[in-house]
């Protein structure tokens, strides 16, 4: 009697027997949770306050403070987030330190995050004389 193909058998599965994927949806489990699994996702979602947030994911490994307010305006969509010490942002504003361009764009307060996408975005942008 010769095996049709969906009659041959299949790696890994005896005739009969529950392979290693349907048992564990048999189970109700399919992956065992992995380590750091929750910090990942309230990670994920904005906390109330974003400054603690931020100060929170810089706890993380690798995450510095570039990072973590790139994640605040991208992943939460945080509306006051900007980026002094980013480096078009420090091309964007020429002869001012990062504390400088800080304090310049505090006059956007608190949609500091749609001004930095714009700086972003529009090549000819430059800031205002004061």
């Amino acid at each position: 009697m010769s095996c049709s193909r969906r009659q041959r058998p299949v790696p890994g599965r005896s005739a009969g027997a529950e392979g290693a994927g349907d048992a564990a949806a048999t189970r109700g489990g399919a992956d065992p949770p992995r380590p750091g699994g929750a910090q990942r996702r309230a990670a994920l979602t904005a906390p109330a306050d974003i400054d603690a947030g931020l100060r929170q994911l810089q706890t993380l490994p690798g995450i510095g403070r570039w990072t973590a307010n790139y994640f605040a305006l991208r992943g939460w969509q945080a509306k006051d987030v900007f980026l002094p010490d980013d480096y078009l942002i420090k091309q964007r504003f020429p002869g001012m330190t990062p504390a400088a361009i800080a304090r310049y764009a505090r006059r956007w307060q608190p949609m500091r995050s749609y001004a930095l996408l714009h700086i972003w975005y529009t090549d000819d942008w430059a800031p205002a004389a004061e």
